[in-house]
């Protein structure tokens, strides 16, 4: 997997949003400290999957508020309809080790599934990807999904 790794000159206070400390011991015994940044879009449309630690104390625990289309792919099957006290549809939150995820929801979630199914296929239907892509661009719609999605074009 292409992460960006940055060695540690900071204290844990110092991540952004999605880093987390690793620990590298070598051959020679000695250890090496790095901070290992969240996937790109780019690196998730093209199927890497980050390796995440489990919660700890010493490790920083991150929440994203997406879009369906950022949401990374492994965890879509995580994803569920729920209802609230008054009726309105929403997602569950999606947790995975030290990140979780709320995702927002659109009037283009539709379109965005159909889409997903497509691209997963082994012979993805390339028209019905064009036209998919064309509504969600007019929603402008971002994320992983459409990087794919063009990618297949």
């Amino acid at each position: 997997m292409a992460l960006n790794l940055q060695t540690v000159l900071a204290d844990k206070n110092n991540f952004r949003l999605g880093q987390f400390k690793a620990k590298m011991v070598a051959l020679d015994g000695t250890t090496q400290e790095y901070v290992v940044d969240y996937p790109t879009q780019q690196e998730l449309a093209e199927g890497w999957r980050p390796v995440l630690p489990k919660k700890s104390k010493t490790q920083p625990s991150h929440h994203f508020s997406v879009y369906l289309s950022q949401l990374p792919p492994y965890l879509w099957k995580y994803l569920h309809l729920k209802y609230d006290r008054e009726g309105r549809e929403h997602y569950n939150t999606v947790h995975d080790n030290i990140y979780s995820y709320t995702v927002k929801k659109t009037p283009s979630d539709e379109i965005s599934f159909k889409l997903f199914n497509e691209v997963k296929k082994v012979i993805p239907d390339r028209q019905k990807i064009k036209s998919m892509l064309i509504d969600l661009e007019k929603d402008h719609v971002k994320g992983w999904l459409i990087v794919k999605a063009q990618s297949l074009m």
